[in-house]
């Protein structure tokens, strides 16, 4: 089914920036350029029949509209629901995890095909597709409102992964539970550790937005969560003040960087970006990204891609 796109289009992303000497780029569409408004979740795409709904179509077009723009081929979009770490790939396991793919519309000869089903927070990206007339490009997508895109890349590996907090670190400790920084060390772990690159970026930054009171009653757990992240990764995963950080004002991404280092990756090789979805705003004073601790009663979302240019 190959949706109509009408006069629809799709404005400028609000981010694009070149990752690893330009074997990625990280796309990022928010409510600057585009309709402010507009709300860029995947979550009511999971079955092929989902595509005929009419609710989906706008979606649906100013997907396919990106895809044309950057010569997408494939589009991996796991359902990133239940922050369980897992990262999966095209064929896991003698089985086709992305059961559901959409067909839509692009500039390829056969198409764009946007692969969803799997609930699993990351993918590890195929090589794109470089055999005349399939020449097409392959990218991870996400949409998120403050959680962290993750992109490693070992020699010809590259893995793309959301990490919200969940992802990251289980506020509830569950022994049987992985953290996504795990599987992504695992999904590489015949390559040597000291070759992966990694890039942390397009979440929330620290402070009283985000914070995790250690003596919140709604929220027991809290203080558990902080004593284990002081003890595995360092007091630099919290900014606010105090030894025991009691405010709970989590960085994200500083508990990544420090999660990978941990796992053997050399400090160098890690970067993080300074965006803030909850703050960041233009020349206007216009907020750029929907934020979730900004507007939890809009329950927005932002389009984020990762994609693979060789």
């Amino acid at each position: 089914m190959v949706t109509k796109l009408g006069i629809l289009e799709v404005s400028s992303p609000e981010m694009e920036i070149p990752i690893f000497g330009g074997q990625v780029t990280i796309v990022g569409y928010g409510k600057r350029h585009h309709e402010p408004e507009f709300h860029w979740s995947l979550r009511t795409l999971n079955l092929l029949r989902d595509v005929l709904d009419r609710k989906n179509e706008k979606i649906l077009t100013y997907v396919a509209k990106i895809a044309e723009r950057y010569n997408l081929e494939r589009m991996y979009a796991p359902n990133t629901r239940e922050f369980n770490g897992k990262i999966i790939s095209d064929f896991t396991e003698n089985k086709f995890p992305f059961e559901s793919t959409f067909p839509i519309y692009g500039k390829l000869p056969y198409g764009t095909y946007l692969k969803r089903g799997p609930l699993a927070d990351g993918v590890v990206i195929p090589k794109m597709m470089n055999y005349p007339p399939l020449i097409g490009k392959t990218a991870f997508v996400m949409s998120s409102a403050d959680c962290a895109l993750i992109v490693v890349k070992n020699n010809e590996t590259v893995i793309a992964a959301h990490a919200g907090r969940n992802s990251l670190v289980q506020r509830i400790k569950n022994n049987d539970a992985t953290d996504v920084v795990q599987q992504i060390m695992k999904a590489i772990d015949d390559k040597p550790v000291g070759n992966t690159q990694v890039w942390i970026g397009c979440s929330i930054r620290p402070g009283p937005h985000f914070a995790h009171f250690r003596y919140d009653t709604r929220y027991p757990s809290n203080g558990d969560m902080i004593d284990r992240i002081l003890k595995g990764y360092g007091p630099s995963c919290f900014t606010d003040t105090g030894k025991t950080k009691d405010l709970g004002w989590l960085d994200i991404k500083e508990l990544a960087r420090r999660q990978f280092m941990t796992c053997g990756v050399p400090e160098d090789n890690i970067t993080k970006d300074f965006m803030c979805t909850h703050s960041d705003v233009d020349e206007d004073g216009n907020h750029i990204w929907h934020s979730q601790a900004r507007e939890p009663e809009k329950k927005m979302r932002n389009l984020m891609l990762a994609i693979r240019n060789f």
